[in-house]
């Protein structure tokens, strides 16, 4: 049935008023606080006439990935005060160096929470939230994910080689971006099998350390004094180490903090 001057639909969760009948071209409607004037295709406004009338084109959500730079007042002093700290390994749990404690700003979870645009809730919990890291170009490259909510990295090393980055991948087998036990990982692969089939991949021992089965999706600038926070879910590992040698002062060297939100 076609829609006529004057009438009035709901689309995208708002009422729109009909202003033209473009025929094939669409409808031109009036739509929003703004009554911005728009022209959707004839199908569109016709689906929505079938949605419930709150239906919105988006559903709001938290970022899976941001930056901020110039994110320290004084990273000159932190990254002293990271270079100076006391280190240990562990290799079975995270490569390269952690430093033997946590280094929480205060005022800095909320401005976390600030940035995300939620409650950062769980602050405390994780045993390597606020730690500093060094790597080097001896230390290997893990693809994986993590299991808070977020994890967030500010990249102490001055003028950083091309290589300083941290990417994030996608499984070239099944496609999976996030662990496969996400909820839109989940609803893609579309069935418990499928599901299995993507763990069986995604969680090889081989894959874990080999870049074979990886597909790039993105990457970021370990740029100095950037912040960077990411959802924790999504496959990721920095991008190279090789530009690092394996003395103090020249190893890779970030601030790494991993926290939750209530989903």
């Amino acid at each position: 049935m076609p829609f006529h001057p004057g009438e009035q639909v709901n689309f995208g969760g708002e009422t729109a008023v009909v202003l033209e009948d473009r025929g094939d071209g669409g409808y031109l409607i009036s739509s929003g606080p703004a009554r911005l004037s728009i022209v959707v295709p004839r199908h569109s406004l016709e689906n929505a006439r079938r949605r419930p009338a709150a239906k919105r084109l988006f559903t709001p959500s938290v970022p899976h990935l941001l930056s901020v730079d110039d994110f320290l007042d004084d990273p000159d002093e932190v990254r002293e005060i990271a270079l100076s700290a006391g280190y240990h390994t562990d290799p079975e749990h995270f490569k390269g160096l952690r430093s033997d404690h946590r280094y929480l700003w205060r005022g800095l979870r909320e401005e976390f929470s600030r940035l995300l645009g939620t409650p950062v809730t769980e602050w405390l919990g994780h045993n390597a939230n606020g730690v500093f890291q060094q790597t080097a170009h001896d230390d290997p490259l893990v693809w994986h994910h993590d299991s808070q909510s977020y994890a967030a990295a500010i990249y102490l090393n001055p003028n950083p080689p091309a290589g300083a980055r941290t990417s994030f991948w996608r499984d070239g087998l099944h496609g999976c971006r996030r662990a496969p036990a996400h909820p839109k990982e989940r609803a893609r692969l579309g069935s418990p099998e499928a599901v299995e089939a993507a763990r069986s991949s995604v969680y090889d021992p081989y894959n874990f350390v080999h870049e074979d089965n990886w597909e790039l999706v993105e990457s970021i600038s370990g740029q100095y004094n950037r912040l960077v926070i990411w959802d924790v879910k999504l496959i990721h590992s920095a991008t190279s180490y090789e530009h690092f040698a394996g003395e103090h002062g020249t190893h890779r060297l970030v601030q790494l903090f991993f926290f939750g939100i209530d989903a």
